[in-house]
């Protein structure tokens, strides 16, 4: 991350560049094995300048990446009769802070010295003559990026969707229907084929519009903002005054920092 200009800042509609939260925001971070493979699959597909952005290529407004990405990747989709991509719900209720909470928690669980949970989570320790005389040596992150390994491998291990909260709730297969006293029949399978196919031309579709269009202006650099409520109209929420305003850096909220192509692939 810049020290300058590395964080994405948002206040009355308008967003820019500049530093980050603290000095101590601009560090360098060793990723494990899985996040590493994780960011060269995307980068391998995405042709804009920084790592996460919108669909095409513009940079996220802070309400627009919690309702649309955060939200549903967290509580799950369950509910949305059409999703883009069905997701299950991993952590109702946490919030984008909280994932920091969860980096301390399994840093503690795993054995790390406190200087490396500072440095790695940006913090200072009370005792400054140890912090500033103490250093983390390889061996220790060389541990402590294999726990995280370990806990990415115990949590995909089994990827069986959690069990409906409801004897038929969330069903994918027809309900049964009864024709007369003691017969039940069910819709025949060409029909529920036939609605799958659909359903997959359907999603090929909207992929392929999705492909198209990033691909036109390959590796395109943002150099200004864009209005909101003129040439961006879709990221304009339909309730300005809803309640816990998530603009100019409301209590509780962030914007996650942008990084670039060059940054993320180091």
């Amino acid at each position: 991350m810049h020290p300058e200009h590395g964080a994405l800042h948002e206040c009355n509609g308008t967003r820019w560049l500049g530093p980050p939260k603290t000095a101590a925001s601009a560090r360098t971070i060793a990723l494990p094995p899985f996040l590493t493979a994780l960011l060269r699959q995307h980068l391998a597909r995405h042709p804009f300048e920084f790592v996460f952005t919108t669909p095409s290529g513009t940079w996220l407004w802070r309400s627009t990446f919690i309702r649309r990405v955060l939200r549903p990747a967290i509580d799950g989709n369950l509910t949305d009769p059409k999703p883009g991509v069905r997701a299950y719900p991993i952590r109702p209720g946490l919030t984008f802070h909280g994932l920091r909470h969860s980096q301390k928690t399994w840093l503690i669980a795993g054995g790390a010295p406190e200087i490396a949970q500072a440095r790695r989570l940006g913090h200072h320790l009370h005792d400054r003559v140890a912090e500033t005389y103490s250093h983390v040596a390889r061996e220790v992150e060389t541990r402590l990026l294999a726990d995280l390994q370990r806990r990415w491998n115990k949590a995909t291990r089994d990827r069986t969707p959690p069990p409906s909260s409801g004897p038929a709730a969330h069903s994918t297969r027809p309900a049964p229907t009864t024709a007369g006293k003691g017969v039940t029949t069910r819709k025949p399978r060409n029909q529920h084929r036939k609605a799958t196919a659909e359903q997959l031309s359907t999603r090929t579709t909207r992929l392929q519009k999705r492909s198209s269009r990033g691909t036109q202006n390959p590796r395109e650099t943002i150099t200004q903002d864009r209005k909101r409520d003129a040439e961006n109209p879709s990221d304009q929420p339909k309730r300005l005054n809803r309640r816990g305003s998530l603009r100019c850096g409301a209590k509780g909220t962030r914007t996650p920092d942008p990084l670039t192509a060059s940054q993320a692939g180091r």
